[in-house]
């Protein structure tokens, strides 16, 4: 049982999880964006609707206050609709904000526009003119100057809406479950392939988990209790673990 280091995922309590509320408005049209069921359209501004409030989630999400639905382009290309979907993160709903008010679909040349359409239902544009261009209602400011903090604290990394924390100092597994416990967090249980991949470029050792075999030897349970498969786990090991 030589391991030494330990990982914290899912950090919880002191990181924000979503900015305050805005209008996004459109001053060449005069008018806001609003959730109509799933799809979003343009209209005259109502200050304080919900239906027109939006704010942003951590990596780049940008969410519907009335609906709790995140703001996600329906494909990547010209004239693509943007609709209201569940936040799932997928590569659809993250937004970032370019100069002069544009905000794009993040890494396209693809532009949030008002929909110049019979409907005014909001699109993807490759033009980055006027109906391109987006600011907080009431103010001149960027849409983007509303974003949220970052999603992690310092020295914390991000992937996939959780937090991680490496920690190189040595420890029993008890010592490092209860630091982890101390902010607020549990050290990590791996959940898919993505994940252990992220995980492996952290580590520089062996390193603790949130899997044991101290109750029958190579028989490795959660710390809930549930047994993880040989394939599962994947060469990543807990203590004891060879």
């Amino acid at each position: 049982m030589s391991p030494t280091h330990r990982e914290c995922p899912q950090l919880t309590g002191n990181v924000p999880t979503a900015s305050s509320s805005f209008q996004l408005y459109n001053e060449a049209q005069s008018v806001c964006v609003e959730a109509s069921g799933q799809l979003l359209t343009a209209s005259p501004c109502r200050p304080q609707a919900p239906s027109q409030l939006f704010r942003w989630l951590p990596g780049g999400r940008l969410q519907s206050w009335g609906t709790q639905r995140c703001v996600t382009a329906t494909r990547s290309q010209n004239l693509a609709l943007v609709r209201l979907e569940p936040g799932r993160e997928p590569a659809g709903q993250r937004w970032e904000c370019r100069a002069g008010g544009l905000l794009a679909l993040a890494g396209n040349e693809l532009f949030f526009n008002y929909g110049n359409n019979r409907q005014s239902v909001v699109m993807l544009y490759t033009g980055d003119r006027e109906w391109s261009r987006w600011v907080v209602h009431g103010t001149k400011d960027d849409v983007c100057s509303r974003a949220c903090c970052p999603p992690c604290s310092k020295g914390w990394t991000y992937f996939q809406n959780s937090c991680y924390f490496y920690s190189k100092m040595a420890n029993s597994w008890e010592n490092a479950q209860n630091f982890c416990s101390l902010l607020g967090s549990q050290l990590l249980e791996v959940d898919g392939p993505e994940e252990k991949d992220h995980v492996r470029k952290m580590l520089e050792g062996s390193s603790w988990l949130g899997i044991r075999d101290s109750d029958v030897e190579g028989t490795w349970k959660r710390t809930n209790g549930t047994v993880v498969t040989p394939e599962s786990r994947n060469g990543l090991r807990g203590p004891g673990g060879t």
